[in-house]
């Protein structure tokens, strides 16, 4: 009884701390366009679509955070939520970023949600056991360029709002590496040798590619 009572009270701590955590978190809405905004913090990004009679909500963030989110609603119009949409499970691509990833295009205000397929300037992270692979993930990325223009621009999963050509440049970065790793494979190297292989990334070692999540070693 005395094990069980600590074990409630550790845990009643445990998330008290986390909630505080979380509710010091400053939260900023940033305008795109006349009908877009972007709820952004630390974590993931949530974007509003709001028109005459509809608010869309992209993303819906952590559970802790339903509050401010809401108010921050209340404040930008009095339309409830008419359509959530999760890009964790509404599968429009596959095999990308995990076994299931999507990206959202707003065809009116020009605009897409990238999901898990843009990490923009850094290696991405392609969670191999839960499904994701390095070619699809490429093809997702060429297929929405094929969607979209040069005046488009991407809502990514964490960081800012970014233009057409950052999404552009990644794709030919991925593409390079993954040629370069082609290359070795049919070589003879091991994959011990191209993971000490400096050479294969140092190409875009210097614009920060590695400085991420996920190192030049993880690749």
């Amino acid at each position: 009884m005395i094990h069980l009572l600590f074990t409630l009270a550790f845990t009643t701590a445990l998330l008290s701390k986390v909630q505080d955590r979380f509710e010091s978190v400053e939260i900023i809405t940033t305008k795109a366009t006349d009908q877009v905004h972007m709820i952004k913090e630390s974590g993931e990004n949530v974007l509003i679509q709001i028109s005459e009679d509809k608010l869309v909500m992209i993303a819906s963030h952590y559970a802790f955070w339903s509050k401010k989110i809401k108010k921050i609603l209340s404040d930008l119009t009095d339309h409830p939520v008419n359509f959530l949409i999760d890009i964790n499970l509404i599968i429009q691509v596959h095999n990308t970023h995990k076994e299931g990833g999507s990206f959202v295009y707003l065809t009116k205000s020009n605009l897409v949600h990238m999901g898990g397929i843009f990490f923009n300037g850094r290696n991405p992270y392609i969670d191999l056991p839960s499904g994701g692979s390095i070619t699809p993930y490429i093809t997702a990325q060429k297929q929405i360029l094929t969607n979209i223009n040069e005046e488009t621009k991407m809502f990514r999963v964490r960081g800012t709002l970014t233009p057409y050509k950052l999404l552009s440049y990644d794709s030919d970065v991925l593409t390079y590496l993954k040629t370069q790793i082609k290359k070795g494979i049919k070589d003879g190297e091991s994959r011990k040798d191209m993971k000490n292989n400096s050479l294969i990334t140092r190409k875009y070692d210097d614009s920060g590619y590695g400085d991420g999540y996920i190192s030049c070693s993880k690749i």
